[in-house]
């Protein structure tokens, strides 16, 4: 009991009051154990409640006082700054406007990562259709706004103006201090003493040579190459069919998400991150090591129903080394573009969803 309520005053207490807790003891698979937390927000209403709250065995079991540091990551469903998003920011004249609900929460986290599935070009045409993606260069102020710290460009559509396309696309979030990857790469970023490797991979058609794709041997390098260099291996993928609850290959998306995911665990990775689908899947513990297959649309204009609307933010939360706890937090798109953070019973719909979908 001490240790839970220890736990829990260690939860954005500027933030936050613990109005009620508890309760889901040790559920025994795989080791990993949840309990379901509920907190009331006493200062910024803009801060999410914390609901879902996956916990893994403390690093640091007596208890004693160590000198290991606290963080946290956030990540992101698809963000893609296209279409009737870049109509609405353009009509608007703010390209802040999707990040509005959510910035707050995206910039309470040391490091939070998208991954962006179109290129910011000049010129970008303003349209509501059409599968040739680009948003305006200008979409880099929401970026910034949120305190974005890496984008994945391994995806479908970010070659979708070509190399020239990409390029531009890496020069403007350089330019703004955001790292890259999936561009053949290994972005590194530091975290209170804690190196982090993160490696982007696209596996849905098609596979321009200019973008990092999905080959196996290629994997097992890099991620190995990645471990030697860093203390935790992050790896962001693009792939599975669309549309679908679980992750399957299709013809589109030829590569079977979970046999690559657990080939990358045991490459060395540390933690998976996966999105394209469009819907919300499931997760995984796998060798001690989380999988999180599709986090959903979370910039996109995908109006037409309820699954492509909804989203999931993920709050990896770290002491030291080590994975402590993740957390979800459901999100709806409204007017094509901008989301905003479910509460009550459509809250806990998507938690049970993800729960429902779980590995």
């Amino acid at each position: 009991m001490d240790k839970i309520k220890d736990l829990l005053l260690k939860i954005n207490v500027k933030k936050f009051t613990v109005v009620f807790c508890l309760i889901l003891a040790i559920a025994g698979i795989f080791g990993i154990s949840s309990i379901i937390l509920v907190l009331k927000s006493v200062k910024d209403e803009s801060i999410p409640q914390a609901v879902l709250y996956g916990r893994f065995p403390s690093p640091n079991p007596t208890g004693a006082v160590t000198n290991q540091s606290e963080f946290s990551i956030i990540f992101t469903g698809d963000v893609i700054p296209a279409r009737s998003v870049n109509r609405t920011m353009v009509g608007k004249n703010d390209f802040t406007y999707p990040f509005l609900n959510t910035a707050d929460f995206l910039k309470s986290a040391d490091l939070t990562i998208i991954n962006l599935e179109a290129p910011l070009v000049t010129g970008c045409p303003v349209t509501d259709s059409g599968m040739v993606f680009c948003g305006d260069p200008r979409f880099i102020e929401g970026l910034k706004f949120s305190g974005i710290d890496v984008a994945s460009l391994a995806n479908n559509h970010a070659g979708n103006y070509g190399k020239e396309g990409v390029d531009e696309t890496v020069s403007i979030l350089n330019g703004s201090g955001i790292e890259t990857t999936g561009i053949h790469n290994i972005a590194y970023k530091d975290v209170k003493g804690v190196k982090f490797a993160f490696l982007g991979y696209n596996g849905v058609s098609p596979f321009p040579d200019y973008l990092s794709s999905i080959d196996k041997e290629k994997i097992q390098q890099e991620v190995s190459e990645a471990k030697k260099n860093a203390d935790i291996v992050v790896v962001i993928y693009h792939w599975s069919a669309e549309y679908s609850p679980f992750p399957v290959a299709d013809s589109v998306a030829p590569f079977d998400p979970v046999e690559i995911a657990h080939l990358t665990v045991d490459s060395g990775a540390d933690l998976v991150v996966g999105n394209h689908p469009h819907w919300v899947q499931g997760y995984e513990n796998y060798k001690g090591k989380m999988i999180f297959y599709a986090l959903g649309n979370f910039v996109f204009d995908q109006m037409w129903s309820w699954d492509t609307r909804i989203g999931t933010l993920l709050k990896a939360n770290y002491i030291g080394k080590n994975l402590e706890s993740f957390e979800f937090f459901p999100i709806m798109i409204d007017n094509y573009s901008q989301p905003r953070f479910l509460e009550g019973t459509e809250k806990q719909q998507v938690l049970d969803m993800i729960e429902s979908r779980k590995l």
